[in-house]
């Protein structure tokens, strides 16, 4: 539901058969742009959506379903005065419904969950899965760090596996750190290291920039750096109020770990 994050995106939002971070700072809407997601991935095919459920894994207790619920009143408002014929019978109900959220409270329960995931697919009509956040339980108290990249890294391939054999769509939500550089420079990067950076096909940072929430499309196999600006209202992730000529501006707006590199 927002134009200018799909055209950043090439035109028909996450991929499929693939995966994607999406990486903010705590205010930039990361929960909500995930149930936004759990609940465009309902949308008919002929409408251009998947026509399929959700998997939500919750790690920090943070999905809202009145939030969720007012969200899917305002996708379904504008479904049915689409295409009112494919989403007969539908109710904000029907729709919460067909996302299964898994809260889990540590890691070994996030592991667990993840090893259950193929079960889980097969033989249903799952077309999302997110995770919201991955970083959480592995940033709270746990000291082995070798541990923390093979257990990562095991169940980030799993992921993979799991999109391509299915091609469903995986979004992994983390979190941001802080990396101190030469001269005691200080910027935010995504949490989890180096090594996991290379785990993911797609990346996308938030940020603030010039106070306003942005969206900059960091890692792409297919797509050109890219940022865009967005907001959040009530209806959910929507355009920013204002959207220039050109809504994918490639040279100003990069995330500030990006810039350090280059410099």
């Amino acid at each position: 539901m927002c134009e200018t994050m799909d055209v950043m995106l090439g035109g028909a939002g996450i991929s499929t058969g693939s995966l994607t971070e999406i990486c903010g700072a705590p205010g930039l809407g990361k929960t909500q742009l995930s149930m936004q997601l759990a609940l465009n991935a309902q949308i008919p095919t002929e409408l251009g959506g998947l026509d399929g459920d959700c998997i939500y894994v919750d790690t920090e207790g943070s999905f809202m379903p009145q939030r969720a619920q007012a969200i899917a009143g305002h996708l379904l408002a504008h479904l049915q005065s689409v295409k009112p014929e494919q989403v007969e019978g539908w109710t904000t109900q029907t729709m919460l419904n067909r996302i299964r959220v898994y809260r889990v409270h540590d890691y070994v329960e996030q592991l667990a969950i993840w090893h259950l995931l193929p079960s889980l697919v097969e033989g249903s009509k799952v077309r999302l899965i997110v995770v919201d956040s991955v970083a959480f339980h592995f940033r709270q108290n746990f000291t082995d760090m070798g541990l923390r990249i093979r257990l990562l890294n095991g169940c980030c391939q799993q992921l993979v596996t799991l999109a391509r054999e299915h091609n469903l769509a995986v979004v992994l939500i983390n979190q941001m750190t802080t990396k101190v550089g030469s001269h005691d420079t200080a910027h935010l990067v995504p949490a989890l290291g180096e090594s996991w950076a290379h785990a993911c096909t797609t990346r996308i940072i938030l940020s603030w920039q010039a106070g306003n929430r942005c969206a900059t499309l960091y890692k792409s196999p297919t797509m050109k750096e890219a940022t865009i600006e967005y907001s959040i209202k009530e209806e959910g992730i929507r355009d920013a109020q204002v959207v220039q000529d050109d809504p994918l501006n490639t040279s100003d707006h990069q995330p500030a770990s990006k810039r350090a590199n280059r410099s």
